[in-house]
């Protein structure tokens, strides 16, 4: 992954765009299935010393693995903690090799063979290098083996992956920059026949390179797979692959390109060497797919997606099964969590589901998905509501093949501080694990911060359904199709109002196969929990009706009011949040939602003093901006 500061909340807590599904304390786990209460993998840690956030992997049996980086300042080390199958979490145990750790990822072989790599700066300074450590599960981590650079001079600018097959080969992937970071490549090396291969530059110069969760994965006997996005030149963005197998590196292969920037690869594979890709196009703010047969891939996107992409955003997640069946998941801007499976030939099936519905005021922290060798599903995510103090959440939900997806469970829930990502892993035979750190503020001040790592297994078996809350879906009466999306298309979440004029009109998309009618209506939004939250109406209540697949518009005439704080703010553009929600009905279901963008107006800089604002009414900070990422 990209470098990036220890604490992720300077980047959480500038959004307060998307999250969460229902906070209620979640049942104890039916047996067989979620095993709660969530596990504590080490002691808890106040700053100065710190954890990192945990990578975790699982075999089938359950025998599980989690590494995570210990802050001592001035230096951190790489740790992990073992779980045998069947047993209980072991105590935290440093891998030997390099005195600054940093993003360590872990790699699993069906037989319990276990590689980790990350990346170190004691020996070059403020550079980083890769460093990599093997062992059998149950034994001591080998002394740590640091890799060496494609060419001397070049600096390490994201990465690692790593991935291990079952002959217990294994493969580690990082990017390289020029000394001048001009241009950027990948890196590769294998372990093979009992040492580290040489180091070897596996595509060709970009001016960026970005790896993203678990880009690197088996397929195939023996076999390596491995996506990613660059630009290979100014204005161009490319998602990219290459297969490793017995003869060594195929070559890159560009599946998809153009100027529609793109983000957050998500590659599985299976034994097969059938594979399916998932990634963001921040243009069109839709989820593009491609599934891969006999070493030939054919794109094929999920009609009618509408994710929220501006910071890079809950990138969509993928996985796939022994029978090349594959599922996706995103998350739709009207806060919806969605999935729907797609066939080996990349025929995507219609069985869309909604896991849960997030509201407005939470951020989502990344998804994960996994699916096992039958079919079965696992997903995870944490949430975070970014006002002071802060609340945060881990939750999870399982899914039968060919089934539904039974209601959340929630893992860990509660004030006083940050949730990190989820990492989940799931084995071929349906174990699984969660793991997270807890962030927590007990007390006034930042050196008082705990951390603590936890995770939380899964059976392998069929979950039982138990009582909780339900998500938010709309289900199809029999014999019928279910109700899909309907939305506004607003580019970036802006809405702009041309200078003097009253009126605003936006597109409006009916993904559904059959017509659809509705209301749609704009309010004025605040932050949750100061005064006036979203209960002033800016427009009259707009009707609507879309033949089946139709892309028409509506048209917002704005109250006296909502124009005079518009133009209060900022002498040369007002700016101001809207909440807009909207009613659809179609096929005998109905369904609502709501999405926060921002209304925006070119104003000419104002010459005297600015339109009185009633008092109570701060002025937002806009979430969309890239320079808050």
């Amino acid at each position: 992954m990209r470098l990036l500061p220890r604490s992720s909340k300077a980047v959480c807590a500038c959004m307060f765009v998307s999250l969460l599904a229902a906070t209620a304390t979640a049942p104890a786990a039916a047996e067989p299935g979620w095993m709660l209460p969530p596990s504590q993998l080490a002691p808890t840690l106040r700053e100065p010393d710190s954890f990192a956030p945990p990578s975790a992997v699982i075999a089938s049996g359950g025998e599980a693995a989690v590494v995570l980086v210990h802050w001592r300042p001035p230096e951190s080390s790489v740790v992990s903690v073992e779980r045998p199958a069947g047993g209980a979490w072991q105590a935290p145990v440093s891998i030997p090799g390099g005195a600054e750790g940093l993003a360590p990822q872990i790699a699993i072989s069906p037989a319990g063979r276990q590689t980790a790599a990350w990346l170190d700066g004691a020996s070059a300074g403020e550079e980083r290098t890769v460093w990599v450590s093997r062992r059998r599960g149950g034994e001591a981590w080998a002394p740590a083996t640091e890799l060496p650079l494609f060419a001397p001079g070049d600096h390490v600018a994201d990465g690692p992956a790593v991935a291990e097959n079952e002959a217990g080969e294994a493969v580690v992937v990082w990017v390289e920059a020029d000394s001048g970071y001009t241009s950027e490549w990948l890196v590769a090396s294998r372990w093979q026949g009992g040492s580290w291969g040489a180091p070897q530059r596996i595509s060709a110069p970009a001016e960026f390179v970005q790896l993203w969760e678990g880009p690197l994965v088996t397929a195939g006997s023996g076999g390596f797979l491995l996506g990613w996005i660059e630009a290979p030149s100014s204005g161009v963005y490319a998602v990219e692959t290459d297969t490793l197998g017995a003869e060594g590196w195929t070559g890159e292969q560009a599946v998809e390109s153009g100027p529609d920037r793109l983000y957050g690869v998500s590659l599985r594979a299976n034994a097969a060497g059938q594979a399916t890709m998932v990634w963001a196009d921040a243009a069109t703010e839709s989820v593009h797919a491609a599934s891969m047969q006999a070493g030939s891939w054919t794109v094929s996107n999920p009609a009618g997606t509408h994710i929220h992409v501006v910071c890079d955003q809950h990138p969509p997640r993928t996985a796939i099964d022994a029978a090349g069946e594959g599922q996706a998941l995103w998350l739709e801007t009207d806060g919806r969590m969605v999935s729907e499976s797609v066939g080996p030939g990349g025929a995507w099936r219609g069985d869309r589901q909604v896991l849960t519905t997030i509201p407005e005021s939470w951020y989502v922290m990344r998804m994960q998905l996994g699916v096992d060798d039958g079919g079965d599903a696992l997903a995870s995510w944490s949430a975070m509501e970014s006002f002071s103090p802060p609340s945060s959440l881990v939750q999870g939900a399982a899914k039968a093949a060919g089934g539904t997806w039974e209601a959340p469970r929630t893992f860990v829930s509660g004030p006083g501080g940050y949730r990190s990502p989820t990492a989940l892993a799931i084995g071929g035979d349906g174990s699984g694990v969660v793991s997270w750190l807890d962030e927590m503020e007990p007390g006034t001040s930042f050196e008082e911060n705990e951390f603590t790592p936890r995770a939380v297994l899964y059976e392998g078996a069929k979950p039982a359904a138990g009582p909780g809350p339900q998500p938010a879906a709309a289900t199809a009466p029999s014999g019928r199709r279910a109700l899909g999306s309907v939305y506004l298309l607003a580019p970036k979440s802006h809405l702009w109002l041309r200078h003097g004029r009253h009126a605003v009109t936006v597109p409006i998309r009916n993904t559904n196969p059959f017509p659809v009618s509705g209301a749609v209506r704009l309010y004025e939004y605040l932050i949750p929990g100061r005064a006036h939250t979203a209960t002033l109406a800016l427009s009259e209540l707009v009707h609507y009706r879309l033949a089946a697949h139709q892309t028409s518009s509506v048209s917002f005439r704005l109250a006296r009011r909502a124009l005079r704080r518009l133009r209060a703010y900022v002498p040369d553009r007002g700016h101001i949040l809207v909440q807009a929600r909207l009613s659809v009905a179609g096929e005998g279901q109905t369904a609502s939602s709501s999405v926060v963008m921002a209304l925006d107006q070119r104003m000419r800089r104002h010459l005297h003093r600015k339109p009185h604002v009633p008092s109570g009414y701060p002025a937002p900070v806009d979430p969309w901006a890239h320079r808050a990422c």
